[in-house]
């Protein structure tokens, strides 16, 4: 079952998220709603999307009908999206400071391993291989912290270049 959604929806059936179910009913139906069909059963909830405000649509049909689709592929199953928190209100501030907590410890432990194991590596990439230790860090920690996730490792690279410049602001102001 998606993340977000109490059931999928059956042929003739779709599922919206809020922000798309509010788009439809401003647009006229010939510029976007006939790209959705079917009737709503319900909303995407906020497990279910990256981001507020995300445009996502769950559209049932059948077996039959997905054969027919041009580049319609069977999935086996659904991944958590997002580099994101789960949760929202004081929850998700609670987790992102766990969050935070296990990725510097994992990065004072197994990173500083990491990181003195492949030195001749990250003086040959100049650096750059310390933002790959990092974001295998930040993946890793992922998989600890509850409602805490990362959907590929170029989001945990980005995150790990975001953790860079922070590291390098902050080094600034400390001297």
């Amino acid at each position: 079952m998606p993340p977000g959604v109490s059931r999928l929806p059956g042929p003739g059936e779709r599922v919206l998220s809020p922000a798309l179910a509010s788009l439809l009913s401003t647009v006229p139906a010939d510029q976007l709603g006939d790209r959705f069909p079917g009737r709503d059963i319900g909303r995407i909830g906020p497990a279910g999307l990256i981001v507020r405000g995300e445009l996502v649509a769950i559209i049932g049909n059948t077996p039959a009908e997905m054969r027919a689709m041009p580049g319609a592929v069977e999935i086996a199953g659904i991944e958590r999206p997002g580099l994101r928190l789960d949760l929202y209100g004081p929850w998700s501030v609670f987790f992102g400071l766990i969050a935070a907590l296990v990725i510097g410890l994992l990065n004072a432990t197994l990173g500083l391993l990491l990181k003195i194991i492949t030195f001749p590596l990250s003086v040959l990439t100049f650096g750059i291989f310390f933002l790959v230790i990092n974001a295998f860090i930040i993946e890793l920690a992922s998989n600890i912290v509850p409602h805490f996730y990362v959907r590929s490792f170029s989001a945990a690279f980005i995150g790990a270049i975001v953790l860079a410049i922070l590291h390098l602001i902050f080094g600034m102001l400390e001297s």
